[in-house]
């Protein structure tokens, strides 16, 4: 009986120590995961900061393509 009992624990602490090697690992992945979450995020927020400039630029540029196109007179 004392037998069973001892291997009865150690087939716990077995159990327990593959619990932590599964967290450990799963903790690893979320990392990187995160990681490129937040370089995504980063790449998102510099084109998103680039777009208004870049309309800015389309506009001005129409703009300036309609001044120097001639009016035609209307009949």
């Amino acid at each position: 009986m004392l037998q069973d009992s001892r291997l009865s624990r150690e087939g716990r602490v077995g159990q327990l120590k593959r619990m932590l090697e599964i967290f450990a690992d799963k903790r690893y992945n979320f990392e990187r995961q995160l990681e490129d979450i937040l370089a995504m995020q980063l790449e998102r927020d510099q084109v998103e900061g680039a777009v208004p400039e870049c309309v800015g630029r389309i506009e001005g540029s129409r703009a300036l393509l309609n001044l120097a196109s001639p009016v035609m007179p209307s009949d």
